[in-house]
């Protein structure tokens, strides 16, 4: 299967979208304010820190050699979470959808799609939205069913629906990097994912 998080995979039907006036506008950019100054913010409820534990924890994992020789690195002394891939592939692929390869995947494996619920960058609704225009033969499964509350050792981890191969995933109190604001929930979806088990 393919699990994508916070990602945009066509940004017509997922961004095509925009603050319907002026006040509302006024709003936002008031409550959006304290982050202008982080370093990468994906999350409205705090500032972006410089670096988490969990992001200095994965940097560690990945520069170590037995982990660079499975991931075919070899010797790659590098800081993984940097912004270099990200913002070149902004300046050359963010336009370019890829509507048609994730119809036929859903043809011949899962695909799970996640976001935070408090994601700034790509929320929520757009993902809904885009996910509500692919054509493939579980489409109209997908489009009928209903969403479920999602719980993990009780507490309250979010909403999600599945259809055909398709499983759509809101976690609650996270921002646009799920496993570092929610890692007990994120753990317990991708695993649950990757052993084929339904969330609930």
């Amino acid at each position: 299967g393919l699990a994508i998080g916070d990602g945009v995979v066509d940004p017509m039907p997922m961004l095509g979208h925009t603050m319907a006036d002026k006040p509302v506008f006024e709003v936002q950019n008031e409550l959006s304010a304290d982050h202008i100054d982080a370093r990468f913010h994906h999350n409205l409820e705090r500032q972006r820190q410089p670096k988490t534990e969990i992001e200095l924890i994965l940097n560690q994992y990945l520069n170590r050699a037995d982990v660079q020789k499975q991931i075919h690195a070899n010797g790659v002394d590098y800081d993984w979470l940097n912004f270099d891939v990200l913002n070149l592939l902004d300046k050359y692929d963010w336009n370019t959808p890829v509507t048609p390869w994730v119809e036929q995947l859903l043809s011949h494996c899962r695909i799970l799609y996640y976001n935070g619920k408090i994601d700034n960058l790509i929320d929520y609704k757009s993902t809904e939205k885009f996910v509500n225009t692919l054509k493939w033969s579980g489409s109209e499964e997908f489009k009928t069913a209903k969403m479920t509350n999602w719980t993990v050792q009780g507490e309250n981890a979010g909403n999600f629906k599945t259809g055909g191969n398709l499983t759509l995933v809101q976690v609650n109190k996270a921002g646009h990097m799920v496993p570092e604001d929610q890692p007990k929930w994120a753990f317990e979806m991708i695993n649950k994912f990757v052993k084929n088990e339904p969330l609930m």
